[in-house]
């Protein structure tokens, strides 16, 4: 029964995000503004509009440099200035930097460290709902996407404290995909887990996919996260995760961490 309400919330809660946009970026704009100094407010523009396409999936500075300058927020298009800015919201706790491992040409992927306003920022870039407030349902599919990739990320920290690891992300070259969630150990910072998230039913296809990919990484252990279960036998190397076990894990999480604090 708890595992039935548990998959019902999950299906629920991006619906109530989507219907929710128009308040909830309103609500988000004067939280975040009260987060900078009288000095700093006259950047706010600026830190908002960064905050809004990170919420998309621009994470790479480059991109957004063009981005900003083409909106007349900086003076010239560098990937610096907008590192800078970056590292800036990272300070402030509004933007969190997740390792990527064996990404080509890249070492940090920028995402929002609250995954709700990364949903919300991103569905404000996406569809401009602060100049053109949306209708319930018509945000739902953009919303499900983005709440995808945020429960990936939160996932990953999840395993990653289960594994005493560190959490980080994999894109693979030439359009190969990418591997959800890579747990690090954080002596010698090689991969100790590798595992893929689905949303849906997993199935054989499923299984093949996630052990091409993550066998890139030259991860120890491989395994996939079914949230809805699986219709299909795994491979014995496989390892499975579902909805009661992500619950376990936090559970455990959470008494591990009390012990550690609890005088």
């Amino acid at each position: 029964m708890v595992i039935s309400d548990a998959r019902s919330l999950l299906s629920q809660a991006w619906e109530w995000i989507a219907d929710s946009a128009n308040l909830l970026y309103s609500v988000a704009q004067s939280l975040v503004g009260e987060v900078f100094s009288e000095e700093e407010r006259r950047l706010t523009r600026l830190y908002e509009v960064v905050l809004r396409l990170l919420g998309a999936g621009v994470w790479d500075s480059r991109t957004p440099a063009t981005i900003l300058h083409q909106r007349g927020l900086i003076e010239t298009p560098s990937p610096s200035t907008v590192t800078g800015v970056l590292e800036k919201l990272v300070d402030t706790g509004l933007v969190a930097k997740t390792r990527l491992w064996r990404t080509r040409g890249k070492r940090v992927y920028y995402r929002h460290s609250s995954p709700l306003l990364g949903i919300v920022y991103g569905l404000a870039e996406k569809h401009a709902i602060d100049e053109y407030p949306q209708a319930p349902g018509a945000l739902r599919e953009t919303a499900l996407a983005l709440y995808a990739r945020e429960l990936q990320f939160s996932l990953a920290e999840l395993l990653a404290e289960h594994h005493e690891g560190i959490p980080s992300y994999t894109i693979l070259p030439r359009g190969e995909g990418d591997v959800d969630i890579v747990v690090l150990d954080k002596a010698t910072k090689k991969p100790i887990a590798a595992y893929e998230v689905k949303m849906g039913t997993c199935r054989r296809s499923d299984y093949s996919k996630t052990i091409e990919r993550a066998k890139k990484t030259e991860a120890e252990k491989i395994g996939i996260i079914c949230l809805r279960g699986a219709i299909n036998k795994p491979p014995a190397s496989l390892e499975m995760l579902y909805p009661e076990d992500i619950a376990r894990i936090a559970i455990s999480n959470t008494r591990k961490a009390i012990k550690t604090t609890t005088p």
